[in-house]
């Protein structure tokens, strides 16, 4: 995959056609898994659904001290207070919340810790390759999910990562990607045409 900016939702793409189990734990490159992720995310796997996470955002001197070795695990106490709670581990909670924390708002979506059934995001046509640089490619593609009648859990209490400082990316195609989302909730769309699967 050339370095030509930022294209994630292609490289996805590749990722999700070449895959080859029936269900996919997405995860970015900048992050650190807790040793549980994956169990945990296989907790709420169920098919009809797709599942977001959170994250523990961590500052740039401790990143800084992570990547000269003097950390040897991102500490969830010693993080911003904000992110905290994403850092913590309940079955109980965990369960409790899946259903009723998703039902409150989409902006808890992070493409950095999502999973779903191959064959849903097949369904519609993965992500949407016409959002080239950042912001909303997850979201968008989660309201498309929902229109093919998927619905959504929340991983809370679970799924713990760390994201490590970096710069941020670009945002000025944001606008263009906001205008794009709208469209595919006004209209209720579910197949991308730019996405997997080039001419239906």
């Amino acid at each position: 995959h050339e370095d030509k900016g930022f294209r994630l939702s292609a490289i996805r793409n590749r990722s999700i056609a070449q895959a080859k189990g029936d269900y996919i734990i997405q995860i970015d490159g900048d992050i650190i898994l807790d040793k549980n992720f994956i169990s945990d995310h296989l907790e709420l796997a169920e098919k009809g659904y797709f599942v977001c996470g959170s994250r523990v955002l961590l500052g740039r001197m401790y990143t800084a001290r992570l990547l000269r070795g003097l950390e040897s695990h991102p500490a969830t106490l010693k993080q911003d207070y904000r992110f905290m709670l994403n850092g913590f581990r309940s079955h109980i909670l965990r369960h409790y919340l899946a259903n009723r924390y998703a039902k409150h708002s989409m902006l808890s979506i992070r493409g950095c810790n999502m999973a779903f059934w191959k064959n849903d995001l097949m369904r519609v046509n993965g992500y949407n390759e016409t959002l080239e640089m950042w912001g909303q490619e997850d979201v968008e593609i989660s309201y498309r999910l929902i229109h093919a009648g998927v619905q959504k859990k929340q991983l809370k209490m679970g799924g713990v990562q760390f994201h490590l400082y970096h710069k941020f990316a670009s945002r000025e195609n944001l606008e263009y990607h906001e205008q794009v989302l709208h469209r595919v909730i006004e209209n209720k769309t579910v197949w991308c045409e730019n996405g997997i699967v080039k001419d239906k």
